[in-house]
């Protein structure tokens, strides 16, 4: 993964042995090469209290950058990633009242930093607002190392402490992470929003700026509220289209990348330029479904050259270890996209350097009626009273796994207590969300792209800290937007089928993906069967096979529940909302279940005791 990586001293009596510097820097870039043409630079202090490594793609490298405050402090930052707007003289000017080391944080874009005072008594690791660019961090011996990668950390021979049981419950039950943890205890990763603060012998995670949209609501009319969306989603997307031949637009049949692409098209309009998208799905020609769909989009915007790339699970071992090793085990995204990876690779091959896709925050779904409810339609649910856990992990380390697991669910609503349910949903999927699963979802695009998501600038999220409840339920504000800006393309209707896999079918099959599971169950030498029961887990996949797995419902009963789902959400919205949420916190599907486990061995075996 680009980025920055490096150590720095916490405490102020220690430094860095100079004798050692560079071989600490060597050892956590070779993790971090996964592209011979990568770029990287160095830059060791003088006075041996920090050793900074970039890597990456040429361009992402940020010139050191001055903060000077109005009082005078003055800070140097060093960033990778990308800045909206650069500084023209390279000298960022905060508000007398913003910390000189949080500065950077204000500025919009994708990036990670470390910023140094003058004196270095003060320095601080700084992740955008959704940590675009993540940071992990290590302490030991009155030393901070970093980087983008867990791996980088694991290559300093440094003991990253045990398993965390927080995590592995997280992950067992929701399939990533809380943004705080990883599968280490002593290894974790700074939050989006936030920055690690050291100085004066004191290491604090300071968080600098919260999302609660609807928290200070804006006076404007909602035809005012529609032309300023429009302005701020069309400067966001004007910022990264300087590269039309080099980029590519991720195109589905939903709202957010058609509303990119078409503010694409239409910044070049008449450039002579024709815009880049790409589909990717395992079948074509369902009607209503996202290749379909996409391409009536693209044909109705006209100037697009659009393709369309299959999924293919043929290799589906090779590929799953390939994408799990990136991504350090940390998200099931290994194990229901492997393929997307290689489809990146032909992206790559085929000259595109930068990709854009369309990620946002602005309020998906309707109106929620608890906290639970709020946390279980983002799809994070305690790990206690899930099926099948019990009998399948080690009796001691599930009680230990729950105990956790409710600490950390107890920890994140009484930091959001007293917010609206629905606004509640919203700031989790922000906070929680974004920053782990989407954000995981990107990086191993990350490795291959420079990356852009417009639709979460800062300009973009502060304003919709103005937009009540009203306008952000089922993203209203966004359609109506949409709707005014490109009334045609809002016309052509909204896929309903994503055409992936159903990965239920294909692991009760006679499939490559069956014969994978099947080789890793009966794996006896791996250590992860000293956590999980193996014979359990092998009687939950042949009970897969014989019951022939989660299966999706046909289009049809999908259809009919939707319609009586509707009906009853109309008049009774509190206790669907209420029944919805109980079987949600009570549902864990085996083949989602087995498919987790299979992450958690290769994890274990390739990073906990290789």
């Amino acid at each position: 993964m680009p980025g920055i990586f490096g150590c720095l001293v916490a405490d102020p009596k220690r430094r860095i042995r100079a004798d050692s510097v560079d071989a600490i820097l060597d050892r956590m870039e070779d993790k971090l090469r996964h592209q011979d043409d990568y770029t990287t630079d160095r830059w060791i202090d003088t006075d041996e209290r920090a050793a900074i490594g970039r890597i990456g793609h040429a361009g992402q490298f940020v010139d050191p950058l001055m903060i000077r405050s109005g009082d005078g402090a003055i800070a140097e930052a060093r960033c990778y990633g990308h800045l909206s707007r650069l500084p023209g003289d390279g000298v960022i000017s905060p508000d007398s009242a913003i910390d000189p080391m949080l500065a950077i944080a204000d500025e919009s874009g994708g990036f990670s930093a470390i910023c140094l005072s003058d004196s270095r008594s003060r320095m601080a690791l700084v992740v955008d607002r959704r940590a675009s660019e993540p940071l992990y961090t290590l302490e030991h011996d009155g030393i901070i190392y970093f980087a983008p990668e867990i791996k980088a950390l694991l290559a300093l021979g440094i003991d990253p402490g045990g398993i965390d049981p927080g995590a592995m419950a997280g992950f067992l039950s929701t399939g990533n992470l809380f943004p705080h943890q990883t599968m280490f205890k002593r290894i974790r990763k700074i939050p989006s929003c936030h920055a690690l603060l050291v100085g004066g012998g004191k290491t604090i995670l300071h968080e600098y700026w919260r999302y609660v949209p609807g928290h200070a609501p804006s006076d404007q009319t909602p035809r005012e509220l529609v032309e300023k969306l429009g302005e701020l989603v069309y400067r966001s997307v004007q910022e990264s289209a300087d590269k039309p031949s080099e980029t590519i637009c991720f195109l589905s049949g939903g709202l957010d990348s058609r509303y990119l692409l078409a503010c694409l098209a239409r910044i070049h309009e008449g450039s002579g330029h024709r815009m880049n998208a790409v589909t990717w799905g395992e079948r074509t020609g369902e009607p209503g479904s996202d290749p379909v769909i996409a391409e009536q989009v693209a044909a109705a915007i006209g100037n697009i050259e659009h393709k369309f790339l299959k999924r293919e699970s043929g290799r589906y071992g090779d590929w799953f270890r390939e994408v799990n090793y990136l991504v350090d085990g940390l998200s099931e995204i290994s194990v229901f996209h492997p393929h997307e990876y290689q489809i990146m690779k032909q992206l790559r091959a085929a000259g595109f350097t930068r990709v854009i896709r369309g990620d946002e925050a602005f309020g998906l779904w309707g109106r929620r009626y608890s906290p639970e409810s709020a946390l279980t339609t983002i799809g994070f649910r305690p790990l206690r009273g899930l099926p099948h856990l019990p009998e399948l992990v080690e009796p001691a380390w599930y009680r230990e796994m729950c105990e956790t697991n409710d600490t950390e669910f107890a920890a994140l609503l009484d930091r959001f207590e007293g917010l609206d349910p629905t606004t509640l949903k919203d700031v989790i999927y922000f906070s929680q969300r974004v920053p782990t699963y989407l954000s995981q979802a990107a990086y191993y695009k990350q490795v291959l792209f420079e990356h852009r998501s417009p639709l979460l600038s800062n300009e973009l999220l502060d304003f919709y800290q103005g937009i009540g409840n009203d306008l952000r339920r089922n993203k209203v504000l966004f359609f109506d937007t949409f709707a005014r800006a490109f009334p045609d393309l809002a016309r052509i209707p909204y896929a309903t089928d994503s055409a992936t896999e159903d990965w239920g079918t294909i692991l009760a099959g006679d499939t490559e993906l069956h014969r994978f599971m099947k080789q890793e169950l009966h794996d006896e030498g791996s250590g992860i069967w000293e956590l999980f029961n193996r014979e359990r887990a092998v009687e939950l996949f042949e009970g897969i096979g014989q019951s022939g797995g989660d299966r999706k419902p046909n289009p049809l009963v999908k259809t009919v529940r939707g319609i009586a789902r509707k009906a009853a959400d109309t008049f009774f919205p509190a206790r669907v909302d209420a029944l919805m949420s109980r079987r949600s916190r009570k549902r864990l599907p085996v083949s989602a279940l087995l498919l987790r486990l299979l992450v958690l061995k290769d994890w274990h075996d390739r990073f906990h005791a290789p």
